[in-house]
């Protein structure tokens, strides 16, 4: 600096330890590097000995690895001979790799260029927060030629307590060349000559690892011109007009980027497949890449495919992720240190849910306490970016950070209360779970729960279908840990009481691999009751999905268990099931059979629901076989058994087969009016196969008489729904109708 303004009056020891802390240096650290005792750099530090001998100054400055002018001005303050002050220009060293980061960094170079502009940059542990913030200042350095400051805040220094506002001030004034005589007392007074100071000129302040909104409000400027990038581990809501930079993970490029950067390898590439899978399993965190590239820099006999390896087998990765007094570990116990108990036990029994994401009502249950007091929990761990919140009132964790809260789950708490909460968050997705499949009108067998304090309440089928969407995966990941915990019966439970959901929204490979699971369990429990209906579930699917031969084996299967037990219900249902599975399949004279003794069953016992259902799978039958007068007369049965019992649902189905069966009639009006009806049905219930499977019908309607812009649009749509659930008949036949409409058009023209 030229500018006589920041000639320096700071004390030497004030200035060695600056530049320590920038180095990341303990006084052992530095005394151990000069030569010198730590005895030495303390007394010069605490001010005991106000000045360095030449030698001894030389061999700090070699140790701090400083040259140029910044070296002359610290030789020159050893000797008590004040200079331009080179801790006017104290920030720290940048990073050696630096990468991604763009949209942040433009975002805070067009505010440096207008100015004024405060910054607070904040994310989770170890997502480099500190050398994004330095990475900027260098790169904005020359637009402010006044100064580029930099002070450590202390939060979450080992064995220091975060900076005093006032010391802050003090320290910063010192720095900028105020003598330390003319600082005045107290942090009022402080700040009032920090913003004086600063009025004018254009200076850049990076204020590192700060504790809270308090601590940082006295020490901003008070007018336009500087630039201050403030990094913290909490959310600093309480700082006005500052703007949040939250930094995320890294993408899958950058980390792979990142990793080859530091490792200095001729044999690495980010496009090897290892590079890849080690940066996915340090969840593409720069902290825990920048340890795994300097393993793989140290030891040159190691490939990627060997470290990828290691990690992908480790039973604990964080146990890997060190090197020499650094760890990721470490960096996410500075965090988790900072917590309340309350907070930390919650953070510890969100470690245990089972599934990707979490909202207020299974916190609850997870840590047994109310729906307020969790929602506020889950509040705070977000405001300590330990979790990251993916849509209102949704959260999740980062993978390293989800196997830390395992971790310290295991370590502090007892077994059995650890335990008794994993017990808690099955219960509360099962009974919810039940709860709105019952909205669906789909019954399920029942398994004891102890019912949560707090559940959402569903209004109707659209309530129940939007969480059933909202919790699919959850709920997948909460059956496989019962089964795991070998809790057979939420382990059967879980998928029967998704099944109805998961076929209407068309999610029918979940529900393969779910009802596969419930069979599982089923046959390591005691009933052959669970093990019917999770068979009964698993050949609906397989229906579904066109596997016929596998399909008619679980439902046989199906039907010996259920005559074995007496269950009549049970037997009918498997044979009207087997029926439709027989019709499918190219059988249409079995089917017809199968279903005729379903429906005696049904009617025998006074199953109006399932007398519905055989007339309505019976009529497909029959249409099969061109019995069509039987075929509409079933269906016109079916309709007002359904209406009476208002089970829309089937009332759809069976509208839709009563349109196939009148177009074969000749009726392509009336037809086309069933056929409306049943894709409003479907729509407003949320049954998307059904939905699109009616619409690829009112195409074929439409062009058949003469319409094909109708036709287009009706085919268009189907389109897009078999499209969303991966359908692939429907959607081949939505191609083939968009195609027939594409050469009618052609033609009329």
């Amino acid at each position: 600096m030229a500018n006589d303004e920041f000639r320096s009056a700071t004390p030497f020891g004030q200035l060695l330890r600056q530049l320590r802390t920038r180095a990341g240096l303990t006084q052992e650290d530095l005394a151990q590097a000069a030569g010198l005792s730590t005895r030495t750099v303390s007394d010069l530090e605490r001010g005991i000995n106000l000045t360095a001998r030449k030698a001894s100054a030389k061999l700090l400055a070699d140790a701090l690895e400083l040259d140029g002018v910044e070296r002359e001005d610290f030789l020159a303050a050893a000797r008590d001979r004040p200079t331009v002050a080179a801790t006017s220009r104290t920030l720290p060293r940048d990073v050696d790799e630096f990468v991604g980061r763009d949209k942040e960094l433009t975002r805070i170079a067009s505010a440096g260029i207008r100015g004024p502009g405060v910054f607070a940059i904040g994310g989770l542990p170890g997502v480099g927060k500190s050398a994004f913030a330095a990475h900027a200042a260098h790169l904005l350095a020359a637009k402010f030629p006044d100064g580029q400051l930099y002070l450590s805040l202390h939060a979450h220094t080992p064995g220091q307590q975060p900076a005093d506002p006032a010391d802050a001030l003090a320290s910063l004034l010192q720095t900028a060349g105020v003598a330390v005589q003319q600082i005045p007392h107290g942090a009022d007074a402080r700040a009032a000559m920090w913003r004086g100071h600063l009025a004018g000129k254009r200076v850049l302040i990076l204020l590192d690892d700060a504790l809270d909104s308090e601590q940082v409000r006295p020490l901003l400027p008070g007018s336009a011109g500087c630039l201050v990038l403030v990094t913290s581990r909490r959310r600093l809501t309480g700082l006005d007009h500052a703007i949040a930079i939250n930094l995320e993970a890294l993408t899958p490029g950058e980390a792979a980027d990142l990793l080859v950067g530091l490792a200095d390898r001729d044999d690495l590439d980010r496009a090897d497949l290892a590079v890849g899978q080690i940066a996915a399993l340090c969840g593409n965190l720069p902290l825990a890449i920048g340890m795994m590239a300097r393993r793989l820099h140290h030891h040159l006999a190691w490939t990627a495919a060997d470290l990828a390896t290691e990690l992908a087998g480790a039973r604990e990765r964080l146990k890997l992720m060190q090197s020499e007094n650094l760890s990721v570990a470490a960096a996410f116990d500075l965090s988790y240190d900072d917590l309340t108990e309350a907070q930390r036990r919650m953070f510890r029994r969100l470690g245990l849910h089972p599934g990707a994401d979490f909202d207020g009502y299974a916190a609850a249950a997870l840590d047994d306490i109310g729906l307020d007091a969790a929602r506020q929990a889950l509040e705070d761990l977000y405001d300590h970016y330990l979790v990251s919140e993916s849509a209102r009132g949704r959260y999740h964790f980062h993978d390293l950070i989800r196997e830390y809260a395992h971790r310290a789950g295991a370590e502090e708490d007892r077994p059995a209360d650890r335990i008794a909460a994993a017990d808690r968050v099955l219960d509360y997705y099962l009974h919810v779970a039940r709860a709105a499949d019952d909205r669906l009108g789909h019954p399920i067998p029942e398994v004891a729960v102890i019912p949560p304090a707090h559940v959402p309440e569903f209004a109707g089928s659209k309530d129940a279908i939007m969480w059933m969407e909202a919790e699919r995966l959850n709920l997948l990941a909460t059956a496989e840990d019962a089964a795991e915990r070998e809790r057979r019966g939420h382990a059967a439970a879980i998928p029967a009481a998704m099944h109805e959901f998961l076929r209407r929204q068309g999610h029918w490979r979940q529900a393969l691999r779910l009802d596969h699971l419930a069979v599982r369990a089923a046959l390591h429990g005691e009933g052959q009751i669970d093990e019917a209906r999770a068979r009964y579930d698993l050949g609906d699917v397989q229906l579904l999905i066109g596997d016929y031969r596998a399909a008619e084996v679980n439902l046989r299967k199906t039907l010996d268990l259920c005559v074995s037990l007496g269950n009549r219900i049970g037997e009918a249902n498997a044979r009207a099931k087997l029926g439709e599975v027989l019709n499918a399949a190219g059988d249409p004279a079995a089917a017809a059979q199968s279903l005729a003794e379903a429906l005696k069953t049904y009617r025998a016992i006074g199953s109006p629901l399932g007398e519905a259902n055989a007339l309505t799978a019976l009529a497909e039958a029959q249409e099969a076989l061109a019995d069509l007068g039987s075929a509409e007369n079933g269906l016109e049965q079916a309709l007002i058994l359904y209406r009476q019992l208002g089970e829309r649902h089937g009332e759809a189905t069976a509208l839709a087969q009563l349109g196939s069966v009148r177009r074969r009639r000749g009726q392509e009006k009336v037809a086309a009016a069933d056929i409306a009806a049943a894709r409003a049905l479907f729509h407003d219930i949320g049954d998307r196969p059904g939905e699109a499977r009616a619409l690829n019908n009112l195409g074929e309607l439409a062009l058949a008489a003469g319409n094909p812009a109708q036709a287009r649009e009706s085919y268009d749509q189907a389109l897009r729904i078999a499209r969303s659930m991966n359908a692939p008949k429907e959607e081949a036949r939505a191609l083939d109708g968009i195609t027939s409409c594409t050469r009618a058009a052609g033609e009329a023209g």
